[in-house]
């Protein structure tokens, strides 16, 4: 049995706890009318987490966002699990929030990502595990913005090459919205043995307004697989879809770490493109959704496994 008590809130955390053989803690919440917000767990649990580690897990929900609750209810339970004398606190967020706000674009920006590094130390978790944040990869890593916090950003490139390996892939090249994605790019390319290109763009900071560049390979009669970690409004991944398309392929596929918001997801379902897959790191409230959702529980246990 794992010494970590999985504290969660729905099946992703007591699935992780199996996986773990170990106990699960169930989080329930209760958001008043004026919006407020209460947490709670059943006290003869906590109880029995005297001398072991708690590892809190805290997902958004996909269609309706909810980062700065995830941010309260993480607060919140961690607050109550040192009341109950817990022995170590690490904390599993399977989408790393904020981490796209990670420096002063314009004067008089706020910095959040440093700001929400800040109160994770300050609730005393030692360690961090995420999934494919924004910044993983990239020279200035999610670590640079902890100064005791461990950080593990793990790839998800392992898990959407298994299922890609069961396609029907002729000659598939992997292609990355930006430079941003490229060690992504280049891990999914390593693992289907196949090429890979990045098409640089460009944001704007005060519009927002996104250019890309097209590609140099040829296109033409490949598998495209436009690979990114998230997709929030979608229109990177379009204007990825759409410069893809141009160049005569013989199918795309969109693969994405991570897929949120009503409106990211009824832009990518309309481009027609083979299939849109993405993983379960955000609590999926429809049941029919114009996606693929590949669990990454197992990937997280793996993951746990090695923390010291």
């Amino acid at each position: 049995m794992s010494n970590y008590v999985i504290v969660g809130e729905n099946d992703f955390a007591e699935e992780l706890a199996t996986k773990l053989q170990t106990d699960f803690i169930q989080i329930t919440s209760t958001i008043f009318p004026d919006t407020e917000l209460k947490t709670r767990m059943n006290s003869s649990d906590l109880r029995k987490i005297g001398n072991r580690t708690a590892l809190v897990v805290i997902r958004a929900r996909r269609y309706e966002p909810d980062p700065n609750d995830c941010v309260l209810k993480t607060i919140l339970v961690a607050d109550t699990l040192t009341k109950y004398g817990v022995k170590r606190k690490d904390l599993l967020l399977p989408y790393m929030f904020y981490a796209r706000q990670d420096g002063e674009r314009l004067p008089g920006e706020s910095n959040s990502l440093t700001k929400i590094a800040d109160i994770l130390e300050d609730l005393d978790f030692n360690n961090l595990i995420t999934i494919n944040s924004h910044l993983y990869g990239k020279e200035r890593g999610l670590q640079a913005f902890f100064k005791s916090m461990k950080v593990y950003d793990i790839g998800s490139a392992g898990t959407f090459a298994s299922y890609l390996a069961t396609k029907d892939l002729k000659n598939p090249l992997i292609v990355g919205p930006g430079r941003g994605p490229e060690r992504m790019a280049v891990e999914l390319s390593n693992q289907l043995h196949c090429g890979y290109e990045c098409l640089p763009k460009t944001r704007d900071p005060e519009t927002g307004r996104v250019d890309m560049e097209p590609p140099q390979s040829d296109f033409t009669d490949k598998d495209i697989i436009i690979y990114d970690d998230i997709a929030s409004s979608g229109g990177t991944t379009e204007m990825a879809y759409r410069l893809s398309e141009a160049g005569g392929p013989r199918s795309i596929q969109i693969v994405l770490a991570h897929l949120w918001t009503a409106r990211g997801i009824n832009r990518l379902n309309v481009l027609g493109s083979r299939e849109v897959i993405t993983t379960n790191s955000f609590i999926t409230e429809q049941t029919r959704n114009p996606f693929t959702e590949l669990s990454i529980v197992s990937l997280a246990a793996e993951a746990l496994k090695k923390i010291p």
